[in-house]
Parts: structure tokens; sequence; C-alpha cells
């Protein structure tokens, strides 16, 4: 799992690297469709003008980092890094100067529910083969994004119609009918009753609805 110690880790190998990176973490909460925008704070602590390049991958906690790809549907449904981005161009720093990086997370639209995890790391080194740009993030110079995929849920009824044989009754039984439609996207289920009143607006009785479940785009 990731520590607090693991981020001092980082903090340490970042400062030896003559670059400070704030914030040490982004993590969030979010459903499909939601859009971030963050901000990453990177100084030059040091007497010389520096250039770093920002790069993204995908992490596992066990496995570690993995290879970043985009063309596979399954990967923009699953992978956080292609949710991110961020200035991939050279960022130039003067000596002690200061830079807020922009970084937008835009949670893909059929994103899977669940927890994902990314490294945004900064390098001195524009081009790296794959192996190359692998082993400089395993060494963990950058910040976690964490992001948990919540299910876009909606519980959602509605009743369409209720119709009954008369408009008034002396006396019973009395006979309806109810047209209930599910607009939401999960099953709704009917535990409710029926409420009667008389003209004078006092409620007479409560009848008991047959209990029942209505799938998403169905009427019962």
């Amino acid at each position: 799992g990731f520590s607090e110690g693991c981020f001092a880790e980082e903090e340490e190998v970042l400062v030896r690297n003559s670059v400070e990176v704030t914030p040490l973490l982004v993590d969030k909460t979010a459903i499909p469709r939601d859009i971030f925008k963050e901000t990453l704070h990177v100084k030059n602590l040091t007497e010389n003008k520096i250039s770093v390049y920002a790069k993204v991958h995908n992490l596992d906690p066990v496995g570690g980092v993995q290879e970043f790809k985009t063309r596979a549907l399954d990967d923009k449904q699953r992978s956080l890094a292609s949710w991110i981005s961020i200035q991939r161009s050279g960022i130039e720093l003067e000596p002690g100067a200061e830079f807020d990086v922009p970084l937008d997370i835009k949670v893909n639209y059929n994103a899977v529910p669940g927890t994902y995890y990314a490294l945004v790391s900064l390098t001195n080194t524009p081009n790296l083969d794959q192996q190359e740009e692998l082993t400089d993030v395993s060494q963990k110079k950058g910040r976690l994004v964490i992001v948990e995929v919540k299910a876009d849920t909606k519980e959602r009824a509605q009743l369409n119609k209720f119709l009954s044989d008369q408009e008034f009754y002396l006396e019973g039984p009395i006979k309806f009918s109810a047209d209930i439609e599910n607009v939401g996207n999960i099953n709704v289920g009917l535990s409710k009753g029926v409420s009667i009143y008389d003209a004078r607006g006092v409620r007479i009785a409560t009848l008991d609805l047959p209990e029942d479940t209505v799938l998403p785009v169905e009427k019962s």
C-alpha cells in the first residue's frame, strides 16, 4: 500500500533532483463524467535554469507502474492515466522560480466503478523509450493521483397514470390501476401503499400495493 513514509521518501528524491512539487497527493471520489481541475506547484530549488517534463502512468498498488496504452476501449474505462491531461512540453524554470502546472482529470463516461491510481512524474529528459521511462517512474519521482469511481446510480420512479373505474364511489370495493415507470438506472422496489381521501380531503383508507420490482426503462 501507500504510506506517508513513501511520500516522505518521494520528497527527498525530488529535493535531491532540485525540484519541489506540491501537493504530495491528489485524492478524489467521483462518478463517471466528473471533471476535476487541479494544480501541481513546481519550484526550482537550484541556482541554475532547468527544464522539467511531466509524464503520467497508471499505477497498480500490487504490481507497480504499468505501461500506458490508450487505444483499447477497455483501457479508457479503467485507465486513470488516460483521464489525466497535463502539460507535456518542457517547463523552463529560472533559479528559484515557481510554476503552477494545470492537471485536469476527466473521468471517462463509461468508467468502471473502482479505485484507480496514477503517478505523475517529472523528469529532465523529454524523450525516453518505454523501458527507460518506466525505470525512471519506478524511482517515485512524482506525485500520486487516486480516484475512486462510484457507480452513478439513480433510483427514481414516476407515476404516469392512476385510473379508476369511476370518479366517485359511495361504497367499496374500489377498483383502480396504476402505471409506474422506472426512470432511473437501477431496480426500484414497490412496497408503498395508496391512500384514499374523501371529498373533504380527509384520508379514509390506505391500501397496500403488492410488492414488485420495476427494472430500468420498464413500466409496472
